[in-house]
């Protein structure tokens, strides 16, 4: 119990380890819980929470988002935008080829690869 050896040290250890709740009072509390509120109302309460806050933080902040979006070419010529425009379809036309050239490349790599290792199992 105590490193004390006196006796009324461990009978006041031991009256405070009586007065202690015991476990099964917790289980009949959850009990007595679960009996008066349903799962149901719990499940419907979360949802109503999640309708009534998660929906409406969502939307405010795809608002922002685009107000942000806006804010950004709001002060840009357009003629300067135009030419980002051609600048980045030309470098995604670029990305296009490059991207075929390099499955072109592998697919020869790899029909060499195929003949080498014929002439030499042919050896």
């Amino acid at each position: 119990m105590t490193d004390c050896d006196h006796p009324i040290c461990h009978e006041n250890m031991n009256r405070r380890i009586d007065r202690r709740v015991k476990f099964d009072a917790f289980n009949d509390l959850k009990a007595c819980v679960s009996k008066k509120v349903p799962k149901k109302i719990l499940w419907i309460i979360c949802w109503a929470v999640f309708v009534v806050i998660a929906i409406p933080l969502f939307i405010t902040g795809i608002n922002v988002w685009s107000q942000q979006e806006a804010d950004f070419l709001r002060y840009a010529q357009k003629e300067d935008v135009v030419k980002i425009q051609v600048v980045i379809e030309h470098l995604s036309k670029n990305i296009e080829e490059m991207k075929q050239d390099i499955k072109e490349g592998q697919t020869k790599a790899q029909t060499d690869r195929e003949e080498m290792l014929r002439l030499l199992r042919k050896r």
